[in-house]
């Protein structure tokens, strides 16, 4: 997540880059201020240091980078002090392409970046937003002892440390982390890299602490058989480049002092003429770099063009986009101008992550709204972007209003000059040349060619009311295209139902989703109040229309409960992730088999599954085992799991939103509800073109499944609809794009389901205007919204009759689900245990209960965790007249089940970081303690679960959290100011007792657990 915070609104519209240069900053006012008056005191940062930082930048009325009484600074920088500035490590280091460290790039104007990738060489000007300019001389003695102070470490008292090799430690990699080709060249010299390069490698850079660490981009084995050689002399290979002296496998090892580049690990060699240094670079003469194929175009103009751009624009600094950073865009800077082959398809990769290619039109890719005015009147009546923390970087077009396709018109993107071309117009023209790519790989060249959606007969029915037999409903097939401003166009609309041997009359059909290759189509029906809801898959041309027979293979109804399967949805290899009641299934973990109810209202509780492939058979594999519903899944564009789930507690309720990975790790909350967000309940939450999110939010009792349709750019963080609306820091990550849409009882206004995004910034989805949600009847039109703009239009309408779950035919570019790292999330085969392991519970728990932006309270006093299982209500109870009075609790959402059995306590290590070890598949709440024995001081109210075989670690140290959750979370302290980034944080974040130690073993069969209780009020 970015850790930096700027003010939510630039002042005005500016018409050139130059001016522009002035007004989006990150940092304001540094330097071109005046000398201090202040005495010189003991330590070299106030004799030497200061009387160049502060002057009138600190003592000006309304402050720049210092401090003020709210705990804020522009840029989130302090320079008043050594304690403020220190905060700020990443600004004081020379990183990646930049010749300077971030601040000192920040106001010393245009520096040459000289870069050399894998295809090409390409000098270009930096172009580092400051508000103030360029403020100081890069010949003055001011910036001479900045320079020198910051070469020898920036210290309080100038204390120059010789650079040495981090310390290895840890295992190596005793296996190879990916898949090596069959016949895989290691290239020329490999007897070499075996006899004198590997034992340097083993000794110096394999340890579990460096690059035998699963985070590690140079990822290397232990090398101790012939295919651990092959793998880690290819995985080298990647780093080198011509010349081969320029290569970062090389520089990377050396001392600045004798040409070497920031390395996290530090100086590895001491010279060019260590004897180390001597093997590599004789091995790195005799393999050569590896070679880009030629058939690589898209590849090779982000390499030549995009590459060089975005190191330009400082996108490549410490506390920007780098890897240390926690959000979803991270890319690798190179070794002093110098882009390996294996950063390069990296960057690549990651970029390719933030473009829409699928998209016709480049704008609404996620690398240009970020980087463009916003959708916000505050900023500019007609940005068309979304908000970003960096500002509009590629609001460059000279003379414009704004960036736009038109102003790229005799822009010669393929060679002009990139220190005056618009960066924006090279996005478009990579943009192009990807989306050429895709569709000569298969990708479908028509954007849009059509819209499932169903008509019924309206209900008021709420999300979670799947169970109602709703008949007269049919599955229609509106064709449509995209016009030039990706509005959908209507044609032909066809009533496909009886071509899948149902009736409309009899019919209940619900909830269709398209594959990822806009060739299948797959939704549930059924035919009758006696039977359940089953999988459905056809043609997106409406043909070929089937009962899913395996998913369907099984009795229609099991103690009482239906066996339904419904709300459909394609991953990105194709499987089909579905909801179910058909409860617990192939696991041993609990002692209930089949179907139960809900806690919230004895419904028929749905969880998730999905329908793959073992041993070439068909296979329905469970995804999640919790007791309330799991329903509305859905994917991001990463590959990533999203759906709604249902939370029940005494006091407490949820419909949320949660995220997880298609393997089952990683069970997650994915955007922040609670009273924070103004709703309780948010459901059909899909993914835009532009990575944003978009759902359904409303109130508890809202009809019709219907409420306010909300925007979710959550790469700012979690969302309080209550903060102050001056205060300038926080940018709120939730919108809604209609000022008159409603969730919330009693309100009377437009109310939406079930959004569809087209390959644009438009929606599909369901709109009936002038409503309440806690009455209304469920009458719904097809609307497109334009979810930056707010623009709506008119799709299709039937009187009296409800139009509802449209699914956009659009293909999308193949890609893979997403994979989590190894080392934070996998899955053992066959195991039925699951392992989590936290460094800081402390600081873990503080997320638990209080995720808002703000002062953290952290229970120091927690010395132990308590796992208590969630129990469903007792099989064939339907009403709550029938259970046990102790275990039903009445608020103001009504009565609830609750029953809930101790699996254990565990203790905390001495560094309160703890791991324990428990029965995959149960649901489960976790309470803290201040000793095993002590009684819990609180319990939490959201139930969670680990995968069976899951093996996890989660968190981070108190003393790293400001630097890796602040900037969403906020620091502990509740100051933006402390808000940073340690360049040191990946290899420091997992250190703990907890990561090696033995687990607490809970893992105990449901016999040896202890007796069931009442949830604590």
């Amino acid at each position: 997540m970015p850790t930096m915070t700027i003010v939510r609104a630039w002042p005005v519209r500016l018409r050139n880059p130059d001016t522009m240069r002035v007004q989006f900053a990150l940092l304001g006012c540094l330097f071109g201020c005046k000398a201090s008056t202040e005495a010189p005191t003991s330590t070299y940062f106030e004799r030497a240091i200061a009387p160049t930082l502060q002057g009138s930048c600190v003592q000006l009325t309304t402050g720049c980078h210092v401090e003020t009484q709210k705990g804020t600074a522009l840029g989130n920088l302090d320079v008043k002090t050594f304690a403020g500035l220190d905060r700020r490590r990443d600004l004081l280091v020379t990183y990646g392409p930049y010749p300077l460290p971030g601040l000192l790039m920040k106001v010393v104007g245009p520096q040459v970046l000289r870069i050399e990738g894998p295809t090409s060489t390409v000098s270009v000007l930096s172009d580092v937003r400051h508000a103030a300019g360029a403020g100081i001389d890069v010949t003055s003695e001011g910036f001479a002892n900045l320079r020198r102070w910051m070469d020898a470490g920036a210290s309080e008292n100038n204390l120059t440390t010789n650079p040495v090799s981090a310390s290895p430690s840890g295992p190596c990699r005793p296996s190879v982390p990916g898949t090596l080709a069959a016949g895989a060249d290691p290239g020329a010299g490999f007897d070499t890299f075996v006899a004198e390069v590997q034992p340097v490698l083993a000794a110096k850079c394999s340890a579990g602490s460096c690059h035998g660490h699963p985070l590690a981009d140079f990822a290397l084995t232990c090398g101790t058989d012939p295919t651990q050689h092959k793998w880690n002399a290819l995985a080298a290979a990647g780093y080198l480049s011509d010349p081969i002296e320029g290569s970062e496998l090389l520089r990377r090892t050396l001392p600045a002092s004798a040409g070497g580049t920031y390395h996290e690990g530090g100086a590895i060699f001491t010279g060019t003429t260590d004897p180390g240094y001597v093997a590599i670079e004789k091995w790195a003469k005799a393999r050569g770099p590896a070679k880009v194929g030629v058939d690589e175009v898209g590849f090779r103009f982000f390499a030549d063009r995009v590459q060089p751009l975005l190191a330009r624009r400082g996108c490549m600094f410490l506390g920007c986009h780098a890897p240390t950073m926690f959000h979803e865009y991270k890319i690798r800077g190179g070794s002093g101008g110098r882009f390996s082959l294996s950063a390069t398809r990296l960057n690549h990769t990651e970029s390719l992550h933030m473009m829409a290619i699928d998209a016709p039109d480049a704008r609404v890719s996620r690398l240009l709204a970020k980087t463009t005015y916003p959708a916000d009147p505050a900023i500019d009546a007609l940005g068309r972007g979304i908000h970003h923390r960096g500002g509009p970087l590629f609001e460059d077009v000279v003379g414009a209003d704004r960036a736009t396709p038109e102003a790229c018109v005799g822009v010669d993107a393929e060679k002009g000059d990139l220190n005056t071309i618009p960066g924006y117009c090279v996005i478009l023209a990579w943009h192009a040349k990807e989306r050429a790519a895709a569709i000569a790989k298969g990708m479908d060249a028509t954007p849009l060619r059509g819209i499932v959606y169903v008509s019924r007969p309206p209900d008021a029915d709420f999300a979670q009311a799947f169970d109602t037999y709703r008949p007269g409903a049919e599955l229609h097939l509106l064709e449509a295209t995209l016009d030039a401003e990706g509005r959908a166009v209507p044609g032909t609309d066809r009533d496909l139902t009886a071509g899948c041997g149902l009736s409309a009359a009899t019919a209940d059909i619900r909830r269709p989703a398209v594959s990822w290759d806009a060739k299948t189509v797959a939704f549930a029906a059924r035919s009758s109040a006696t039977e359940p809801l089953a999988l459905y898959t056809m043609g997106s041309d409406g043909g070929g229309c089937v009962k899913h027979a395996f998913a369907s293979a099984h009795p229609a109804s099991q103690d009482g409960i239906l066996l339904h399967d419904f709300d459909p949805a394609f991953s990105p290899d194709g499987r089909l992730v579905f909801a179910s009641t058909r409860g617990a299934i192939g696991q041993s973990s609990v002692d209930y088999v089949g179907p139960t109810r809900t806690p919230a209202d004895l419904l028929p509780n749905a969880n998730l599954y999905v329908l793959e492939k073992k041993d070439g058979a068909d296979f329905v594999r469970q995804m999640t085992f919790l007791l309330g519903q799991e329903i509305a899944p859905a994917f991001k564009r990463n590959g990533q799991l999203i759906f709604s789930t249902e939370k029940r507690a005494p006091g407490f309720y949820q419909l949320a939103a949660r995220r997880q990975n298609l393997d089952g790790t990683d069970y997650h909350p994915l955007f922040g509800q609670r009273k924070s967000v103004g709703y309780e309940q948010l459901v059909d939450v899909k993914a835009m073109s532009d990575g944003n999110l978009v759902g359904i939010f409303s109130d508890r009792g809202a009809k019709a499944r219907g409420g306010a349709l909300g925007v979710i750019n959550r790469s700012l963080g979690p969302d309080q609809f209550d903060r102050d609306p001056s205060d300038r820091t926080f940018l709120h990550s939730l919108s809604f794009p209609d000022p008159n849409t409603t969730g919330k009882l009693g309100k009377v206004g437009t109310i939406y389901r079930g959004p569809a995004p087209l390959p644009s910034a438009w929606v599909v989805v369901s709109a009936a205007d002038g409503a309440d949600p806690a009455t209304f009847a469920g009458v719904y039109g097809l609307v497109l919204v334009d979810v930056r703009s707010g623009k709506r239009a008119p799709l299709l309408d039937r009187p009296g009759r409800a139009l509802v779950d449209a699914a956009v035919i659009s293909a999308r570019p193949p890609t893979a689900p997403f994979a989590p790292n190894a080392n934070e999330f996998h899955v053992e085969p066959g195991a039925m245990d699951a392992e989590m392991r936290n460094v800081d519970l402390p600081m873990l728990a503080s997320l638990f209960f209080d995720n808002r932006r703000g002062a953290r309270t952290i229970p120091l006093q927690t010395a132990a965790l308590g796992i208590l299982e969630s129990l469903p209500p007792p099989k064939g109870i339907t009403s709550f007249a029938e259970l046990d009075p102790r275990f039903v609790t009445t608020d103001a959402y009504g009565p609830a089940w609750g029953a809930r059995r101790p699996l254990g306590v565990v203790p905390t290590f001495g560094d309160a970081s703890i791991a324990y070890q428990i029965p995959g598949g149960v649901p489960f709440v976790l309470d803290l303690r201040a000793s095993k024995t002590a009684t819990p001081f609180v319990t939490q109210l959201e139930e969670g679960q680990l995968y069976p075989g899951e093996r996890a670690k989660g968190s981070f140290r108190r003393g790293l959290f400001d630097a890796n959750c602040g900037g969403c979370h906020g620091a502990v302290s509740g100051k933006e100011v402390d808000v940073h980034l340690r360049p040191d944080l990946i290899t420091e974040a997992s250190r703990a007792v907890s990561i090696t130690a033995p687990p607490t073993n809970l893992f105990l069969p449901p016999g040896a657990r202890g007796l069931p209780q009442p949830p604590a009020l």
